[in-house]
């Protein structure tokens, strides 16, 4: 049976910064998905999440039928597809850190309000 790493979001975006390196753009961005249900009581739930999401556009990319990277703006609404990163790295007071980021294959533009 083959392994699967797939994550697939729909959710506002929040902080975004854009990196320019030779022959790409890198964006980092926080992305904010909501869940909602019923408790047994009654109440509405409602369950926010904030992903921490990666996307890097090569040169390849932008040539091709995908949105532009500046599209990615606070308050945007995306769809994405990708994959789940967990990094671990030893902080500077030498506590021992895990992050665990989206790393985006493809996304789309949902609306623009």
């Amino acid at each position: 049976m083959e392994d699967i790493n797939r994550i697939e979001l729909c959710g506002t975006v929040g902080s975004v910064r854009l990196n320019n390196c030779p022959g790409m753009q890198v964006a980092n961005f926080s992305l904010l998905t909501q869940y909602g249900y019923v408790n047994p009581e009654g109440y509405v739930i409602c369950e926010n999440t904030w992903h921490t999401v990666v996307y890097t556009q090569n040169a390849e990319r932008l040539q091709g039928c995908v949105p532009d990277i500046t599209e990615i703006q606070p308050g945007v609404r995306i769809r994405l597809v990708g994959r789940m990163r967990n990094t671990r790295y030893t902080s500077a007071g030498g506590s021992e850190k895990m992050l665990v980021e989206v790393v985006t294959q493809s996304f789309s533009i949902v609306d623009n309000k």
